[in-house]
């Protein structure tokens, strides 16, 4: 009985002090190296997440604005600069004659198309000729060759007043030199005068002072041409040029709408009647409201590159608080490991001890090492 006892007590100790001793510290060496590799992972992670944070966020390139301007550049730009002056003219802005001219008055000036500009006064008109060409007089009107009548044509359209009963039209002739920037010289031109002889004063004031905005100078050529008479018909062509502006949607004072309607003025001049006027006035329009939806569609699609970087910021705004969170997340999950690797350390350490104890008892208790009294 005593042995057997003695056997179980033995057995005891020896699943004490030697099995669970080893399987503690298999175990802890398990734990621990488990733990390292959970805090190398979990600093992966941060750091990923790090990166994810200060990462900068994506954003879209916006779309150049569309510019509303002259034509690109065309082989007929170049060719019209190597032209001479052509389409010369004499823009009337006297009105109409009513009353006796008691001094001269200024009629008008001399205009053409000159892709280059015309010359300055004196150099941009000469008068060369004409059968009527001793009835007036070359001035300057403002940088621009004008005309006035001589004393023989105020005696002509007196004496026209006075026997006036109906709105009349005396047209004269001259010949014509036009000169642009370059020195570029036209051939000779006949040029019609057409004087608007009144009984009374006409009741439109379009004529009553000279035109003063681009608009207006537009309006006064576009009716001069349709009507070079003066008729009635020429006030009413000269409100309708000066509402097509309201007509296409426009402000009559948008410059760039003005420079537009100038620039397809000048290009079909020599084709436009009374005939075509309007189908003229609709391709304006037309033209107009083109570049207004290239405008607006630039503009669309400006806003909607815009409104999409809003939103992949605010995207990517939420997904740098996600990495951050995430971020220090991992780092504490790091600590964590850390600190169970530490106490697994400790408590590895106080099994050494353990093991160490016992080898030195076992080794006492076998003589190996002499016992202390």
């Amino acid at each position: 009985m005593a042995e057997r006892t003695h056997a179980s007590a033995g057995w005891a100790r020896w699943l004490r002090s030697d099995f669970m001793l080893s399987a503690a510290q298999n175990l802890y060496l398990v734990i621990a190296a488990l733990t390292m590799v959970a805090a190398l992972i979990g600093l992966i992670v941060a750091i990923g997440f790090e990166i994810a944070a200060i990462a900068p966020p994506p954003h879209k390139a916006l779309p150049a604005s569309y510019q509303a301007g002259p034509d690109s550049l065309k082989l007929s730009t170049v060719d019209a600069h190597l032209t001479p002056p052509e389409g010369l003219r004499f823009v009337v802005t006297i009105g109409s004659i009513s009353k006796p001219l008691t001094e001269p008055k200024d009629l008008g000036y001399f205009d053409a198309n000159a892709a280059n500009g015309l010359a300055a006064y004196p150099d941009d008109f000469d008068v060369v000729g004409g059968k009527d060409a001793d009835l007036f007089d070359r001035v300057n009107l403002g940088a621009r060759a004008g005309l006035r009548p001589t004393p023989a044509l105020i005696t002509q359209i007196n004496h026209s007043l006075l026997n006036l009963r109906s709105p009349a039209t005396q047209s004269y002739r001259i010949t014509v030199v036009a000169r642009d920037t370059f020195g570029f010289r036209s051939a000779p031109t006949e040029v019609k005068v057409d004087l608007q002889l009144a009984t009374a004063a006409p009741t439109s004031e379009a004529n009553a002072t000279p035109p003063t905005s681009d608009l207006e100078l537009l309006a006064r050529d576009i009716a001069q041409v349709l009507d070079p008479t003066h008729t009635p018909a020429y006030f009413d062509a000269y409100k309708r040029a000066l509402s097509t502006p309201k007509q296409c949607g426009a402000e009559q004072s948008d410059a760039i709408f003005v420079a537009n309607y100038r620039h397809s003025f000048d290009h079909v001049r020599t084709r436009l009647n009374a005939s075509n006027i309007d189908a003229f006035y609709a391709g304006v329009c037309d033209g107009w409201r083109e570049v207004q939806g290239n405008v607006a569609a630039s503009e669309a699609s400006r806003g909607a590159v815009m409104a999409e970087n809003v939103g992949l910021s605010m995207v990517a705004k939420m997904a740098k608080s996600a990495a951050a969170i995430a971020r220090n997340s991992a780092l504490l999950f790091v600590g964590g490991a850390l600190m169970l690797f530490m106490w697994i350390s400790l408590f590895l350490a106080f099994l050494a001890i353990e093991g160490h104890t016992r080898v030195m008892r076992q080794a006492i208790e076998a003589g190996i090492l002499p016992r202390r009294e």
